[in-house]
Parts: C-alpha cells; structure tokens; sequence
C-alpha cells in the first residue's frame, strides 16, 4: 500500500476547514447516488453532467452487498471471513469510472444488520436488541418489522471491524485506494447512528449484552463503589451485578418536559449516559480501524449530532408523544463532545 496521503482537511487563515485532495485544496462539492451496480451505473448520465460542471467526487452507500453472509442456508459457520463476498465489487467502481474517469469516492460504509430474515440475527439470535416486552426490536418503517442486533454486542462490533478491514484490504488490492478520499462509517438504523427503537413506540435496549455493557459502564462510573451507586440511585439494594436498563416506564417518564431530577431519575441518566458512550465509542473505534488498515491516507468520518432533529421527531416521525419525550436522550447522541474531540474522526455528516 503507497504512504501517499489522498485527502485531508486543513484549517485556512480564516479557521475554515478546507478539503484537500492530492495536496490541493477544492471545494467539497459532491453527487450523492445510489450503489453502482456491477452491470450498470444507473446515474451515469447525470454524473457526466457533474464531471462537465468539475465535480468528481461520488458519495454511495457500500458494504450491504459485501458483508452478505454464508447465504440463505444456515450451516453454522461462524467463521466471519467466510460471510464476505468482494467478486463484484470492482465493477461496481468500474461503472463510476467509465462516466467519469477522474471519479473519486466517498464510501459510506454499513455495519447495521437488519430485516427480519436477516442471516446475521438467525446465526446470533442472542445479540439482537431486545425491548421492553422480551421481543426482538422492532424497527417501523411503515407497517415493515426490521430486528436488529444491540450496540453492545461485542461480535458484531468484532465482526465490523474485520470487516471493515478486509474492504480496505481489498480496495488496495483493486488499485482503488488512491480513488476513496473519505470513508464514513455507520451503524444504526439507515447508518445514521440511532436504532428506530429510538423515536420509536418500543423501547431498548434489554438484551444480555447491553445489561452487561450497563454494568460495566455502571463500576467505571462508579470506582467499582457500591455505597456510591446506592446513593446515586436512592435505592439500598442497587449493585453493580444485578443493575439492570430501566424500563419502558421509567424511560419515558420525567417530572418536568425532558428534564430529569437525579435525586430520583439516576438510573435512567446513567443509562443515556452509558448509551452515548458506547455510540460514540463504535463510531470512534470504527474510524480508527480504518485508518489504521489504510494508513490514514483518507478521511474518516460518520454521521452523529442528530440534536435538532431527535428532540422533536414526534411530528417528524409520526410516532407520537412518547417519541418526543425521550427520542434525543434515547438516541445515543448525546456523546458529541467525545466524537469531535477524537483524532480519528475528520468529520460528521447530519441533515440538519
């Protein structure tokens, strides 16, 4: 792999932060499209137009086709290298390069594994999120049901990380690497780093491995003190191996607007708390494996700080009071101060 730096940002006299490709600043200006397929790049013609107009920057969704799994039959192969699939990939590039050769991309890589046939949630059932009623997450996106497996668990997140690596591995050995300028990562639901149980009517995470994400988070937070967490929590018999989630009933319960008395609603703080922390954590620890498969020769980045838009998604969304009361705090976005902080993330990406 060349040591060659394909793009970074620099801050100009003005403090803007300014794109740098090959060592010259442009503008970031970009053609956001759908996946190239391996046969046809069905947005060839409108990227021609872009590339007459100078912009040859593609921004497209990828890893959904790759990270494909054994296939439809379950045959119990928990070997993750085997559950990717890189044979079109190269093609799919190609079709960009074809209507504009001077393309350049910037990858926005999935790790969410969702729908309810998913082949990733059939081989690991006990990582899948879990709500208030011991049922699977339910994800609407109109009358559609989508399960999805729980931030917290520690093999999808070893699984993402391999990867992630493997298709930087294999952009490298395509001669694509000095071609992808920006790799943004993304978990949760569309990658925008939030599940649907989020502004939605059911409430997470219940599963095994955030309760135990919860009580480790909980003796870190804590010195391993259970005095302290008696008393942060008002409750004599609080420890740290029997802490659970709060409940559908306490999360969505405050006694004034969205505000919440610590006297008296610390477990459910600490829970949000926990809850960012560990989505700011995947974000930042994916960022950092690709920089350090590829060098750090591109920018890394993710979409996060979705603080307008999850405060009052009730109307938004269409899902109703609930939603609004505790959809920001819920959401797991409430670590921006570690995610703009961190030297591994360039950038982040959000709507509003």
């Amino acid at each position: 792999m060349s040591n060659k730096q394909i793009a970074r940002l620099m801050r100009e006299e003005q403090g803007k932060p300014a794109l740098l490709i090959d060592g010259k600043p442009v503008f970031a200006s970009y053609m956001w499209t759908g996946t190239p397929e391996p046969e046809v790049f069905r947005s060839a013609a409108a990227a021609k137009e872009f590339a007459k107009a100078g912009v040859h920057c593609y921004a497209f969704d990828m890893g959904l086709n790759e990270w494909c799994g054994p296939g439809t039959e379950i045959k119990g192969n928990d070997a993750p290298a085997t559950h990717f699939d890189f044979s079109k990939m190269k093609a799919r590039f190609e079709r960009v390069i074809d209507a504009d050769p001077q393309a350049r991309f910037h990858l926005r890589m999935h790790s969410e594994k969702t729908t309810a046939d998913n082949w990733w949630l059939k081989m690991y059932p006990e990582e899948v999120e879990v709500t208030e009623s011991d049922t699977i997450e339910i994800n609407r996106i109109g009358s559609t049901v989508q399960p999805a497996q729980s931030y917290a668990s520690v093999v999808w997140r070893n699984h993402a990380k391999m990867f992630l690596r493997e298709f930087v591995h294999q952009i490298d050995s395509m001669g694509l690497s000095d071609r992808v300028i920006a790799w943004q990562t993304g978990h949760g639901y569309t990658g925008e780093g939030f599940k649907w149980s989020a502004v939605g009517q059911e409430i997470g995470d219940f599963s095994k491995p955030m309760e135990l994400y919860f009580q480790s988070w909980l003796m870190i937070r804590y010195g391993s003190d259970e005095k302290a967490l008696r008393k942060a929590w008002a409750d004599p018999n609080a420890t740290f191996e029997t802490a659970k989630v709060p409940t559908r009933s306490q999360q969505l319960q405050t006694h004034h607007m969205t505000l919440r008395d610590p006297l008296t609603e610390q477990q459910v703080i600490n829970y949000y708390q926990a809850l960012s922390d560990l989505n700011s954590d995947l974000v930042i620890d994916f960022n950092k494996t690709v920089k350090e498969e590829n060098g750090d020769r591109a920018l890394t980045g993710a979409f996060y700080g979705y603080i307008f838009e999850l405060t009052g998604n009730d109307s938004y969304w269409g899902v109703g009071k609930e939603a609004r009361l505790s959809g920001l705090q819920r959401s797991g976005q409430l670590g921006f101060r570690k995610i703009i902080e961190s030297p591994y993330v360039d950038f982040i990406a959000t709507p509003y």
